[in-house]
């Protein structure tokens, strides 16, 4: 009993701890995405990564029917009490209260307090800020530019390796450095594609999950973006810059591409946000077959289309909006403002 009692003050501790994480950013940076964290990831890879297949999917479908399971006891015994339902009711709120708040110490722990870690525009020397439309243009000119004159063969994307990528970059980029484990592809997929959901990683058994419905081109950047949460990345559009940069350093032509195809993709959103008809013209560019990895992006959201897409997106809004992440799933888009960063860098560099 006095182990639950004090079980039962973890979801405020936790509270607590992420208020201090997000008041001391400096000091997640240093202590732990750069210290515990990558430990933690080096233990997962020994534990998980090894293992081809997802481990969190079994636990996740075991968790959910032991949910279920004790949702018809609590049912039961409410209708047939042995006691006060009142001493049911409490006792089951306070079971929900602990396991919750064991639940969050644990992600907090295990991941999520990469969540306030310094931002990684200023980690890289990167000075994001508002664009003109004309320079969103610019930026979308070359992307369109460099995709037409890469897009490969279809048969290169069986081949690409994104963890080849990432031990590529990390010889330059210090921060993605560190020993992880494999990126999975769940049997669930076609489950999580009706939830609109390309990919996810799970913190509580360090694993990086890759949705294996995705046209091939989308594939090899989606798994880059899930491997950057894997190492400690846990903004969406931090996870996807970098994801861009470890297709980009590698030496499959299929991995350049599709991390080139990705940044082309939510920088063409924005520019059709800002101007239309810049987006009509820089569109008219693309060639045939990179207007067929559009296509077959365009088709696999409509065979997979359902009324639960809506859900899966507003469930992932919350969360990001509970983990500091401003904007929601609207986060994801401000990748192009470190797009937009780099190129300017780029451009006044020697």
């Amino acid at each position: 009993m006095r182990l639950r009692a004090i079980l039962i003050w973890s979801f405020p501790a936790g509270i607590v701890l992420t208020l201090l994480a997000r008041l001391t950013p400096g000091a997640v940076e240093t202590f732990y995405a750069r210290g515990v964290y990558r430990a933690i990831a080096a233990v997962f890879a020994v534990l998980t990564g090894w293992i081809p297949f997802s481990v969190a999917e079994p636990l996740l479908v075991a968790l959910l029917a032991l949910l279920v399971w004790r949702v018809v006891r609590w049912a039961r015994a409410l209708a047939k009490p042995s006691e006060p339902r009142r001493a049911i009711v409490k006792r089951a709120a306070a079971t929900c209260a602990i396991v919750a708040g064991v639940g969050y110490v644990a992600f907090l722990l295990l991941w999520g307090l990469n969540y306030h870690r310094r931002p990684l525009a200023a980690n890289l020397g990167l000075e994001t800020r508002d664009a003109s439309a004309a320079e969103l243009a610019a930026l979308c000119d070359e992307l369109v530019a460099e995709a037409n004159a890469s897009r490969p063969d279809d048969s290169a994307f069986a081949s690409a390796d994104m963890r080849a990528a990432y031990d590529a970059l990390a010889e330059r980029e210090p921060l993605v450095r560190g020993v992880y484990g494999r990126p999975k592809s769940p049997l669930l997929s076609p489950l999580l594609a009706r939830l609109g959901v390309t990919g996810i990683y799970s913190p509580l058994t360090g694993e990086p999950h890759v949705n294996s419905t995705l046209p091939a081109a989308a594939i090899p950047a989606t798994t880059a973006h899930e491997m950057a949460h894997h190492r400690g990345f846990a903004g969406e559009d931090e996870a996807t810059f970098i994801g861009v940069r470890a297709c980009r350093a590698s030496d499959s032509a299929a991995v350049r591409y599709s991390g080139v195809f990705e940044a082309l993709l939510w920088s063409l959103d924005a520019l059709a946000a800002a101007d239309a008809e810049a987006y009509k013209r820089v569109r008219r560019r693309v060639s045939r077959a990179v207007q067929r990895d559009f296509d077959a992006w365009a088709a696999w959201r409509v065979r997979y289309a359902s009324p639960a897409r809506a859900v899966g997106e507003r469930v992932n809004d919350v969360y990001l909006l509970a983990n500091a992440q401003a904007g929601g799933v609207r986060s994801y888009g401000r990748v192009v403002d470190l797009l937009l960063a780099e190129r300017r860098l780029r451009a006044t560099s020697p």
